[in-house]
């Protein structure tokens, strides 16, 4: 059976939390009928960083380790939250303290996610432009 996923976003909190220059983000999600999951996080923005996870997990927990890490190392990690439940509606967590509870769930409105999910990188070259060319 195909897994059907959702995304989640991180809120690393900024350099005074779990600074984002520095660090690997990874999680692990779960159900307790399901075996776990282990996602790196891409950063969508210098704070935001976001991974698919399956929609079926009702668990997860996010992992601060040390650039250059390509997995979870227990003996490595450098900050991680508890257990947190995941719910249908809310798909980012922000981090507001060092403690592995101290963060909030919310939900990013449909524009916020539009902007987080866009590859889409508009340029203007004008050496480049065709003056011929309609828009």
């Amino acid at each position: 059976m195909a897994m059907h996923a959702r995304v989640i976003y991180l809120n690393t909190g900024g350099s005074s939390l779990w600074n984002p220059t520095e660090s690997e983000f990874f999680c692990q999600s779960w159900s307790d009928n399901a075996s776990k999951q282990e996602v790196q996080l891409v950063q969508v923005n210098d704070l935001i960083f976001k991974a698919e996870i399956d929609d079926a997990h009702t668990n997860i927990i996010f992992v601060r380790m040390p650039k250059g890490a390509a997995s979870i190392a227990e003996n490595a990690i450098l900050n991680k939250t508890t257990v947190l439940p995941l719910s249908p509606d809310l798909d980012l967590y922000t981090i507001i303290g060092l403690g592995e509870k101290d963060g909030v769930w919310s939900q990013v409105d449909e524009v916020t996610k539009m902007q987080l999910n866009s590859n889409i990188q508009l340029q203007y070259s004008p050496e480049k432009s065709d003056p011929n060319t309609a828009w």
